[in-house]
This record gives C-alpha cells, structure tokens and sequence, in this order.
C-alpha cells in the first residue's frame, strides 16, 4: 500500500491518510492503497482487470518496462509449476484478479477470486494486497479489507485446494485491531512453521506504526497457540533513515544463506514521489532488524515515481525478480486526474546481491531493454506431511510432491550435525510420497528429515524438513 503526505485532502484525486480513517463510510473507497479521512464520495474509477492492456509482442531474450501499463498497484505474485499467478488491490467486490503469465512480462486477466457469492458479511471494501501463498497442498490467500464489524482496515484469510479456487474465506477477520492493520504476507521457513507479517498503523494513522509478525498454527488457519506478537521494524521517525518520513509498510521476507532480509516500502506517494523500497537484515527471523545504510535500494527516477510494495519470483535459473508498483510520470499522475490517467503501472526488475544486501541496478527502475527471465521447466514442488515429534518403533515418513511434467521419483533424507544420510526411496500411495521408517536402526535423539524430489527432467528440489526424536 501507499500512503500520501499526512494531513492533506486531495478533493477528486487521492484522498489522503489521516488517523481517524473510518470514523464514517468506507463504501466510498476506490482502489487506494491508502487509509484516508472520510470525505464527501467522489466518482473515481477502481482498476478493470477486464479494460484490454495493449502489450507489445513477446521478446524471447529482452523486455522492457512496464510489463503491465495499467493501473495494477501492490501486486502479490505466486508460481504454481510453470506459470505464474498475480493478484493486485481493488476498491469493492468483485476483487482479487487473478491474473496469469508463462513469462513474469506478459500477462493475462482470468478470474476474480473474490465475488458476492463467496463475500463473507464482514468484508465491506478496500480489498487491498492481496497475495497467494503455498501452505502443504493447500493455497493461502492472506489479504486486506475493510470490515464492516469495527469500521477499520482488517487482515483476513482464505483457502482453496487450487490456486484459481474456489477460495473460501473465513467467516472473520484473523486480525481486527484498535487501527488499521494492512498489507499481510506469508512466510514459510525452513523448518515448515509459518509466520504472518503485516504492518499496524501508529495513533496518529500510516506514520509511526510498524511492520509486525506472529507464528501460524500448520495449516495457517489461525495463530499458532501460545505464539506472540513480535515488532519486526518500526517507522524511523526521520532519524536514522529520513527517506521513510515515517512510514513503513508492504513486509516481504526472503531468506538467503541463513540470513533473513525483510523487504519494505516507505514514505508517500505525493507529489515528490518519495515512496521507494528499503531493506532491513537479522539473523534470527524475529531479532533485530538493522536496515541497509543505502536505503533506499530503488526509487523513483525521471520515468517511474514512487516504485514499491511488490512481490519476488525465482526463475527457472534461480535469479531472483521483484514485480511491483509505480507511477509512470509520462501519464497523468493519478487515474482520477484525467480519464487517460493509468495509475501505478507494474515493473519488473531483477535482483542483484552485493555485499550481503540485496539492490537494483541503479537504485531505480530499469527503463531500457533487460534480459528475460529465463524460463525452461521449473523444479517439482515438494512439502512433507510428516509432523515430526517423538517417534519409537516403526513409523512412515511422508511427503507430497508435484510438477507440470510428472515427479519421477521421492527420497527422504535425514541431518544430524550438519551430515546428510539417505533414509531410502519412497513409494507413492494414495497420492503421497511414504517410506516406512524403521527408529530401532536410528539412534536416540534429535533429527532433522526432509524430502527430495526428482521431475521427470531430472530436477530436484528440497522440502522443508520436520524436527524428529527418536526415542526408543
């Protein structure tokens, strides 16, 4: 989400964030990514992710920003085999336009996930960042919206066993503070346990509030018993890093070589296009978070303002890209300014590591022909169904496993002090990867088992693993 310079009524364009945001309607929201002041209704359009995108034709080696010259802001991005899903904000339902791509550069609106028939009687409006999440063989679609119940910005839930759904939402918010909270996303580590972040505004609206975590039960459905709230960042107040003025929002967690990076957007999407993307560090996912002394790590440029609140994607090579937001200063500024007006049109950018950090080239978005992603077929998606836990006797080890072109075959394995053992081949029954364990001929103690599985193109890739104790 953005937020504009605090205090200030933009009467017919972008309503601007203030701390009593929802002391009246929120019907009249269009497709923001703010919070804003109540204010007499005006006629602004929300995204159409049925309007046609005039698109260049497929290069096979190069693109050019943007990759999607609509009005699509705070994309949420997703690859299920070898395509890949995109979800962005709208005002009211229906909301969450699944959009689909073979290329990260061309899309294709499909669908909305979200309709009157599926709306549970909570959600009112500002369907705001929405994102979907794999969790085992379920997808998670983590999102925002205005609430009916307490008059403020919630953070709900929905499942579905495909990623195009049927979704169902939970009959509730997951979170309904005495504020707005916003911009949710799900982060899966190593160990399998999930965590949901999001950003809590502060008392006075978007600024000093603060980007948030909480350990999920298994399935995601609720929090995990007796996890707690941890503050991951709060807004910098202008002190450390003046760029935020205040603000930080849109949380993506990425993980490399032990070390967790949390990726942010801050400042406002004003005039000055300050808005642009920071990153914080820790070696533990809920420790201390020391932000990178060059943040901001991409920002606006004399092409694209206020570039931020995206997602990351591997390609098939494992470079990593970042799609999101920003506004092309060769249009109208705002949708609402004029009717050619195109809002924040979606980039595309690839990642580059640099002395532990990662950055963009320039520190802005690229305006002149990039290398694709490289595309090929994409490694299975394995996820173990194992619990883990204590374990004596005979047991079965468990995994499910999945890819475009067939999985060939699945091995699990085990680690203790840093070795890695095989513990046998698996067979598949009843649509699960299962070897039968036997604990007497493992040692007592502490395990960590995880499986591997091998496509039909001789991919392998690695599930998370699950704490075993053997104790016989």
């Amino acid at each position: 989400m953005e937020y504009s310079t605090p205090m200030t009524i933009r009467i017919g364009l972008v309503p601007m964030r203030l701390a009593s945001f929802f002391v009246g309607s929120i019907g009249m929201l269009p497709a923001l990514s703010a919070c804003t002041q109540t204010a007499p209704p005006v006629a602004a359009p929300v995204p159409d992710p049925a309007t046609p995108v005039k698109e260049a034709a497929p290069a096979a080696d190069t693109y050019t920003n943007p990759v999607l010259d609509a009005d699509r802001p705070d994309p949420g991005l997703l690859r299920v085999g070898n395509t890949f899903y995109m979800l962005h904000t709208m005002g009211g339902v229906p909301a969450w336009p699944l959009y689909t791509s073979s290329d990260l550069t061309h899309w294709q609106f499909t669908k909305h996930l979200l309709t009157p028939e599926n709306r549970p009687a909570w959600i009112k409006d500002a369907l705001w960042a929405p994102e979907i999440h794999r969790v085992g063989s379920k997808f998670v679609l983590t999102f925002t919206a205005g609430s009916n119940t307490n008059k403020k910005l919630c953070i709900g839930m929905a499942f579905a066993d495909k990623v195009d759904g049927p979704y169902k939402v939970q009959d509730k918010p997951l979170i309904a503070d005495s504020v707005a909270v916003l911009d949710s996303h799900v982060f899966q580590d190593d160990d399998g346990k999930n965590y949901l972040l999001w950003k809590r505004d502060g008392p006075k609206g978007g600024v000093s509030g603060s980007i948030r975590l909480r350990q999920l039960n298994d399935d995601a459905t609720a929090f995990a018993l007796d996890s707690k709230e941890v503050v991951l960042l709060e807004s910098d107040e202008g002190k450390g890093q003046p760029w935020e003025k205040g603000l930080v929002e849109a949380p993506w967690m990425l993980k490399r070589d032990g070390t967790y990076y949390l990726i942010y957007s801050g400042a406002f999407i004003g005039t000055d296009f300050s808005y642009a993307i920071g990153v914080a560090k820790s070696k533990t996912l809920t420790g201390l978070f020391e932000r990178n002394p060059a943040n901001p790590i991409l920002h606006s440029n004399d092409r694209y303002g206020g570039p931020g609140h995206g997602a990351f994607v591997d390609d098939s090579t494992g470079t990593l890209f970042h799609l999101y937001h920003a506004r092309d200063k060769q249009s109208p500024n705002d949708p609402w300014a004029k009717p050619s007006g195109k809002g924040r049109v979606q980039l595309l950018d690839r990642v580059e590591w640099k002395n532990g950090w990662p950055t963009f080239a320039g520190d802005s978005p690229s305006t002149t022909p990039q290398p694709a992603p490289k595309l090929g077929d994409f490694p299975a998606y394995v996820y173990m169904t194992s619990v883990g836990g204590a374990v004596t006797g005979a047991a079965n080890l468990s995994a499910g496993a999945e890819d475009d072109l067939g999985v060939k075959a699945v091995e699990f394995f085990d680690s203790q002090n840093g070795q890695e053992r095989s513990l046998g081949a698996a067979k598949l029954a009843n649509g699960k990867w299962v070897l039968p364990l036997d604990s007497k001929k493992l040692k007592n103690g502490g395990y960590h088992i995880y499986a591997k599985a091998t496509d039909t193109g001789g991919h392998v890739s690695t599930s998370h693993f699950v704490e075993m104790d053997v104790k016989n």
